[in-house]
């Protein structure tokens, strides 16, 4: 089995340290805080809806990212499954018990 090599990042003096931490920064702005502000936004053009602060469009920015990503990789699947007999079910739930007793 090859073993893989992790690639190492040095960070050298006060410049690097500056560096890096403007560079989460803007990741952080733009990966989650515009997303929250426009989704903040958008909600709160309506006015039947309750109006959220940033906080709460944060945390629906992340509901709407993680059900983006659960659809696209196939993590939840929308489609209906194989059926199964009685007969089928009855001996998975003999096999469940046999390995629960194991």
């Amino acid at each position: 089995m090859k073993r893989e090599r992790g690639t190492i990042i040095q960070i050298c003096g006060m410049r690097g340290v500056l560096f890096t931490i403007f560079a989460v920064a803007c990741l952080a702005a733009g990966f989650i805080v515009f997303p929250a502000v426009v989704l903040k936004t958008a909600w709160n053009y309506f006015e039947f809806l309750p109006v959220i602060s940033i906080y709460q469009g944060v945390l629906l920015w992340a509901i709407v990212a993680i059900a983006l990503y659960m659809a696209n990789n196939n993590v939840v699947s929308m489609r209906s499954g194989s059926r199964i007999t009685d007969d089928e079910l009855k001996q998975m739930i003999e096999n469940i018990k046999i390995q629960n007793k194991k």
